[in-house]
């Protein structure tokens, strides 16, 4: 109880700081160099490039991947490691245990890893679709009297109408496809914890394991 206090009040709270001031300054770094490379090109590229889309890349795309670029290996580092630190702890207690966990978990991570895969590409085709439409917006608008000259603006309203409705509904298949993947995780996991409860109990029975290890090794 009191390494999870210290780990939870303070671990935590160092490590939230102290990755948002990573993220900030290396964002901040990233946007300033893409904005000097903007900023020194000729001006064909403003005229063959919407301005939309380079905004998207400055306040979008450069804090994505600020974000990630970080986040990513320090949570693998973060799990890898808690992972190897509660193996030994559970093999120094019950090898067989240990070896129960290790195959629940084998099976389990493909389904999950899998479903998160294709929540994520249907993400980034509902970003990709935004921003295909954010840059028609924009030309349309750039081009408000053309629109008005071939009496478009009826049609127009409809296609803006049908792209907000399908990446809203695009926005929903997400979110249920992500929640679906923990409400898996977790049946199965609840699964998994009982089954080893039972075995614990059998071996506590045996004499080859202590009642009190139950809660450390099951939960």
């Amino acid at each position: 109880w009191v390494i999870d206090t210290f780990h939870m009040l303070v671990l935590h709270n160092v490590r939230i700081v102290g990755m948002e001031k990573l993220n900030a300054r290396f964002g901040f770094k990233i946007k300033q160099d893409l904005f000097s490379a903007i900023l020194r090109q000729d001006m064909v590229f403003f005229k063959t490039h919407d301005s939309g889309a380079i905004q998207s890349l400055l306040k979008q795309d450069c804090s994505k991947l600020a974000h990630n670029f970080f986040r990513i290996p320090q949570t693998l580092l973060a799990q890898s490691s808690e992972m190897l630190s509660f193996g030994i702890a559970i093999y120094m207690k019950s090898p067989l245990l240990l070896w129960r966990s290790l195959g629940f978990t084998a099976f389990i991570t493909p389904i999950i890893i899998f479903i998160f895969s294709f929540a994520n590409k249907t993400q980034r085709a509902v970003d990709r679709k935004g921003r295909s439409t954010s840059k028609h917006r924009d030309e349309m608008l750039r081009n408000v009297q053309t629109v008005r000259e071939f009496a478009r603006e009826g049609i127009e309203m409809e296609e803006y109408e049908y792209s907000e409705y399908s990446e809203s509904r695009q926005h929903i298949k997400c979110h249920l496809l992500g929640h679906g993947a923990w409400v898996f995780f977790v049946i199965f996991a609840r699964g998994a914890i009982s089954m080893n409860q039972y075995k614990a109990v059998e071996l506590v029975q045996l004499g080859t394991l202590e009642p009190v290890d139950i809660l450390f090794l099951c939960n």
